[in-house]
């Protein structure tokens, strides 16, 4: 959800910086708060983006090395064996 939030408001900062930039030429410079709350917004965004990201790989990596050796040598070896199959597929013989 924190990742809709993040961006979702670098979506609205990076319109805001847009529209700001276009105001402030127009208006010499009068627009300028609104291309400063637009860059800022932007900014808040991106940093929750990367906190979130954060914040999963650490969760992340606590969880696989909660997970016992013997289940995660099964995935592995699924994993392994699903790569093997997509990367080379078995054709099928055309019936005569």
């Amino acid at each position: 959800m924190s990742k809709s939030v993040g961006t979702s408001a670098s979506v609205v900062g990076g319109s805001l910086t847009i529209a700001g930039g276009i105001l402030t030429l127009t208006t010499a410079g009068l627009a300028a708060p609104l291309l400063i709350a637009g860059i800022a917004t932007s900014s808040v965004g991106a940093a929750t983006n990367i906190g979130t990201s954060v914040v999963e790989r650490i969760i992340n990596s606590k969880q696989v090395r909660r997970i016992p050796k013997s289940q995660k040598m099964q995935s592995c070896k699924m994993a392994v064996k699903n790569v093997r199959y997509a990367a080379f597929p078995v054709p099928k013989l055309a019936l005569l």
